[in-house]
C-alpha cells in the first residue's frame, strides 16, 4: 500500500481519482468482513479519519443500514466548505473470490439506497478482496 497523507494527496475530483485512491490505501484486502468509510470533504480532499465497521459479515442488517447513515449524517456537516457538501465512500473488505458476489451486490444496493434516502453525496461503493479492488456502484 501507498503512503499518502490526506493533507497532501491530490483531490477526489473523479470517479476514477477515487478508485485509484481506494486501491493505493486498501488494495488487495487483507481482513475479512470490514466496511470501510472514507470521507470526502467538499473541496474534493480526502479527510484524514478512515472508519473501519468491522465483522460485516451476512446479508446487510436494516438496523445497522440505519445506524451507519446516522453516523454519516453526523460527520458530513464538519466537511461541507464553501465548494460544496462532504462525501462518502465505501469500501467493502473481505477474503475470497476477486469478483463480485450477490453479497457484495446486496450491500452496495442497501448502502446506495440509504444514501439516496438520506440525501447522502456518495462517491461509490468499492470491493477489496486477495487480489484488487474494484468498483461495484
Amino acid at each position: 500500500m501507498t503512503e499518502l497523507s490526506p493533507t497532501t494527496a491530490p483531490p477526489l475530483r473523479t470517479d476514477d481519482d477515487v478508485a485509484r485512491r481506494v486501491a493505493d490505501l486498501l488494495g488487495r484486502a487483507a481482513r475479512d468482513d470490514t466496511l470501510w468509510l472514507l470521507f470526502v470533504d467538499g473541496d474534493d480532499r480526502q479527510a484524514p479519519v478512515m472508519m473501519p465497521v468491522e465483522e460485516m459479515s451476512g446479508p446487510p442488517d436494516d438496523e445497522l443500514i440505519a445506524a451507519l447513515g446516522d453516523v454519516i449524517d453526523g460527520i458530513l456537516p464538519d466537511l461541507t466548505t464553501p465548494a460544496g457538501v462532504g462525501s462518502v465512500v465505501f469500501v467493502r473488505e473481505r477474503l475470497g473470490a476477486d469478483y463480485v458476489l450477490p453479497a457484495d451486490r446486496a450491500w452496495a444496493d442497501a448502502l446506495v439506497a440509504m444514501c439516496r434516502k438520506r440525501g447522502i453525496r456518495m462517491r461509490g461503493v468499492h470491493l477489496s478482496t486477495p487480489r484488487r479492488s474494484q468498483r461495484v456502484s
